[in-house]
Protein backbone atom coordinates (compact mmCIF):
# COMPACT_ATOMS: atom_id res chain seq x y z
CA UNK A 1 0.00 0.00 0.00
CA UNK A 2 1.51 3.65 -1.21
CA UNK A 3 1.62 6.55 1.74
CA UNK A 4 -1.38 7.95 -0.57
CA UNK A 5 -3.50 5.82 -0.35
CA UNK A 6 -6.42 6.12 2.36
CA UNK A 7 -5.84 2.72 5.13
CA UNK A 8 -9.17 0.16 5.66
CA UNK A 9 -9.70 0.80 9.38
CA UNK A 10 -9.91 4.59 10.96
CA UNK A 11 -6.54 5.56 11.36
CA UNK A 12 -3.98 8.40 13.39
CA UNK A 13 -0.40 9.44 12.59
CA UNK A 14 1.55 10.65 15.28
CA UNK A 15 3.33 13.60 13.60
CA UNK A 16 6.66 14.84 15.32
CA UNK A 17 7.21 18.15 13.32
CA UNK A 18 10.27 19.84 14.18
CA UNK A 19 10.24 22.45 11.09
CA UNK A 20 6.66 24.70 11.85
CA UNK A 21 5.41 24.04 8.65
CA UNK A 22 4.65 21.13 6.56
CA UNK A 23 6.47 19.80 3.80
CA UNK A 24 5.10 18.62 0.59
CA UNK A 25 6.11 15.03 0.82
CA UNK A 26 4.58 14.79 4.60
CA UNK A 27 1.40 16.46 3.58
CA UNK A 28 1.21 14.18 0.72
CA UNK A 29 1.41 11.07 3.13
CA UNK A 30 -0.71 12.89 5.99
CA UNK A 31 -3.89 12.35 3.25
CA UNK A 32 -3.83 8.66 4.16
CA UNK A 33 -4.54 8.90 7.51
CA UNK A 34 -8.25 10.04 8.89
CA UNK A 35 -6.67 12.08 12.21
CA UNK A 36 -3.22 13.85 12.96
CA UNK A 37 -1.77 13.71 16.45
CA UNK A 38 0.92 17.12 16.99
CA UNK A 39 3.61 17.75 19.54
CA UNK A 40 2.37 21.09 20.06
CA UNK A 41 -0.24 24.10 19.44
CA UNK A 42 1.52 25.63 16.99
CA UNK A 43 1.94 22.31 15.16
CA UNK A 44 -1.78 21.50 15.66
CA UNK A 45 -2.75 24.79 14.03
CA UNK A 46 0.09 24.77 11.81
CA UNK A 47 -1.26 20.87 10.38
CA UNK A 48 -4.51 22.12 10.39
CA UNK A 49 -4.07 24.98 7.61
CA UNK A 50 -2.54 22.34 5.41
CA UNK A 51 -4.64 19.92 6.04
CA UNK A 52 -7.90 21.44 6.58
CA UNK A 53 -10.82 17.90 5.77
CA UNK A 54 -8.20 16.32 8.71
CA UNK A 55 -9.11 16.06 12.42
CA UNK A 56 -5.99 17.23 14.18
CA UNK A 57 -5.37 17.16 17.76
CA UNK A 58 -2.49 17.81 20.16
CA UNK A 59 -0.86 15.35 22.49
CA UNK A 60 1.21 17.05 24.92
CA UNK A 61 5.15 16.38 24.36
CA UNK A 62 6.45 16.54 27.87
CA UNK A 63 4.78 15.92 31.00
CA UNK A 64 5.11 17.88 34.48
CA UNK A 65 6.61 15.38 36.24
CA UNK A 66 6.78 17.46 39.64
CA UNK A 67 2.54 16.43 39.80
CA UNK A 68 3.82 12.66 40.05
CA UNK A 69 7.39 12.78 41.87
CA UNK A 70 8.41 13.85 45.05
CA UNK A 71 11.19 15.89 45.86
CA UNK A 72 11.47 14.32 50.13
CA UNK A 73 15.07 12.34 48.48
CA UNK A 74 16.28 15.56 46.67
CA UNK A 75 19.15 15.81 49.37
CA UNK A 76 19.79 11.98 49.44
CA UNK A 77 20.00 11.60 45.24
CA UNK A 78 22.52 14.42 45.33
CA UNK A 79 25.13 13.15 47.33
CA UNK A 80 24.50 9.74 45.73
CA UNK A 81 25.09 11.69 42.61
CA UNK A 82 27.54 13.92 43.70
CA UNK A 83 25.86 16.73 42.82
CA UNK A 84 26.24 19.73 45.08
CA UNK A 85 23.63 19.94 47.38
CA UNK A 86 23.33 24.41 46.78
CA UNK A 87 23.41 24.19 43.32
CA UNK A 88 20.60 25.10 40.78
CA UNK A 89 20.41 21.62 39.27
CA UNK A 90 18.97 21.59 35.63
CA UNK A 91 18.65 18.13 34.15
CA UNK A 92 19.07 17.12 30.44
CA UNK A 93 17.37 14.21 29.17
CA UNK A 94 17.51 12.65 26.09
CA UNK A 95 17.71 9.24 24.00
CA UNK A 96 21.60 9.28 22.85
CA UNK A 97 21.30 6.46 19.80
CA UNK A 98 20.97 9.30 16.55
CA UNK A 99 24.08 10.08 15.42
CA UNK A 100 23.00 12.97 13.70
CA UNK A 101 22.45 14.96 16.97
CA UNK A 102 19.03 15.76 16.03
CA UNK A 103 18.52 16.53 19.67
CA UNK A 104 20.68 19.25 19.36
CA UNK A 105 23.54 18.47 22.41
CA UNK A 106 25.62 20.88 20.59
CA UNK A 107 23.50 23.59 21.33
CA UNK A 108 22.49 22.14 24.86
CA UNK A 109 26.62 22.30 25.61
CA UNK A 110 26.92 26.08 24.08
CA UNK A 111 23.60 27.42 26.11
CA UNK A 112 24.87 25.45 29.56
CA UNK A 113 28.55 27.33 29.25
CA UNK A 114 26.76 30.41 28.33
CA UNK A 115 24.90 30.17 31.34
CA UNK A 116 28.11 29.02 33.66
CA UNK A 117 29.72 32.42 32.13
CA UNK A 118 27.04 34.49 33.11
CA UNK A 119 25.37 33.58 36.31
CA UNK A 120 27.18 33.43 39.35
CA UNK A 121 24.48 31.24 41.21
CA UNK A 122 26.16 27.54 41.70
CA UNK A 123 24.90 25.62 39.15
CA UNK A 124 25.05 21.80 38.02
CA UNK A 125 23.94 20.18 35.00
CA UNK A 126 22.98 16.55 35.31
CA UNK A 127 23.20 15.00 31.69
CA UNK A 128 20.69 11.98 31.46
CA UNK A 129 22.37 10.35 27.95
CA UNK A 130 19.73 7.63 27.51
CA UNK A 131 21.22 3.91 25.64
CA UNK A 132 19.18 1.26 25.67
CA UNK A 133 19.73 -2.35 25.86
CA UNK A 134 18.80 -5.37 23.79
CA UNK A 135 15.76 -5.54 26.06
CA UNK A 136 13.65 -4.47 22.94
CA UNK A 137 15.25 -6.81 20.53
CA UNK A 138 18.21 -5.03 19.67
CA UNK A 139 20.60 -2.67 21.25
CA UNK A 140 20.32 1.08 21.04
CA UNK A 141 24.40 2.25 21.00
CA UNK A 142 25.27 5.53 22.38
CA UNK A 143 26.57 7.47 19.47
CA UNK A 144 27.80 10.59 20.75
CA UNK A 145 30.41 11.68 22.41
CA UNK A 146 28.62 14.11 25.07
CA UNK A 147 31.49 14.29 27.71
CA UNK A 148 33.49 15.49 24.67
CA UNK A 149 30.81 17.91 23.64
CA UNK A 150 30.43 19.63 26.84
CA UNK A 151 34.67 19.73 27.06
CA UNK A 152 34.83 21.56 23.81
CA UNK A 153 31.59 23.71 24.74
CA UNK A 154 34.19 24.64 27.60
CA UNK A 155 31.71 23.74 30.09
CA UNK A 156 33.77 23.74 33.24
CA UNK A 157 34.69 20.81 34.57
CA UNK A 158 33.29 19.70 37.66
CA UNK A 159 30.07 21.63 36.79
CA UNK A 160 27.94 18.49 35.00
CA UNK A 161 28.05 14.57 35.18
CA UNK A 162 26.77 12.73 32.25
CA UNK A 163 25.19 9.68 33.13
CA UNK A 164 25.06 6.92 30.07
CA UNK A 165 24.52 4.13 32.33
CA UNK A 166 22.53 1.31 29.74
CA UNK A 167 18.97 0.80 30.48
CA UNK A 168 16.65 -1.62 29.15
CA UNK A 169 13.38 -0.03 27.59
CA UNK A 170 10.75 -0.04 30.73
CA UNK A 171 13.55 1.60 32.85
CA UNK A 172 14.67 3.82 30.16
CA UNK A 173 11.16 5.62 30.55
CA UNK A 174 11.66 5.90 34.34
CA UNK A 175 13.07 9.64 35.23
CA UNK A 176 11.43 10.24 38.33
CA UNK A 177 15.18 9.98 40.25
CA UNK A 178 16.45 12.86 37.73
CA UNK A 179 13.03 14.82 38.23
CA UNK A 180 14.24 14.79 42.12
CA UNK A 181 17.64 15.72 42.06
CA UNK A 182 16.58 18.99 39.36
CA UNK A 183 15.34 22.26 39.95
CA UNK A 184 14.63 22.46 36.10
CA UNK A 185 13.86 18.75 33.92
Amino acid sequence: MGGDEAFVIPTIAWFPSHTGELDLASAHALRAYDAVAALSPSDARSIGRELPSKRVARIPHVVDGRKHVSTDNRVALRKKWKVPLDAFVPVMSFGNYASDDRKGVDVAALAYSDFCRSYQQPSYLYIRAVTINASIGHRMAASLPVESMFRAAGVPAGRYTVDTIERDYAESLEVSDSVSVSDVF
